[in-house]
């Protein structure tokens, strides 16, 4: 069965996606590092109490950038992993059709 062109280019976005956040190097590696960054820009704003408020300021800021940063990342992998699960379910769901073969509810 094919494929249109661009749910082909989807369902290639999302797997590749997909497959590159299960492996070691992001796994054990990128994603961890990316953590111990945002962990170490928190401790240096919770350990600046007597700054002034622009370092405060600058501090704070930095840290929510790294944290939006590392949310706005595992959110677009989860829905990456939603995206693919729908994709490869509607292919399947159009199979079945094909066949005749009566869909499950």
């Amino acid at each position: 069965m094919e494929l249109d062109p661009e749910e082909a280019k989807q369902l290639r976005e999302v797997s590749e996606v997909c497959n590159v956040s299960s492996t070691i190097g992001w796994v054990g590696y990128l994603l961890p590092k990316i953590k111990e960054f945002v962990e170490e820009a928190h401790e240096e704003m919770l350990g600046a109490i007597h700054a002034s408020d622009a370092v405060m300021g600058g501090l704070t800021k930095r840290w929510q950038q790294r944290e939006s940063m590392l949310r706005g990342i595992l959110k677009y992998i989860e829905s990456c992993e939603d995206e693919k699960k729908r994709i490869l379910q509607e292919i399947e769901e159009r199979k079945r059709q094909n066949e005749g073969v009566p869909l499950e509810f």
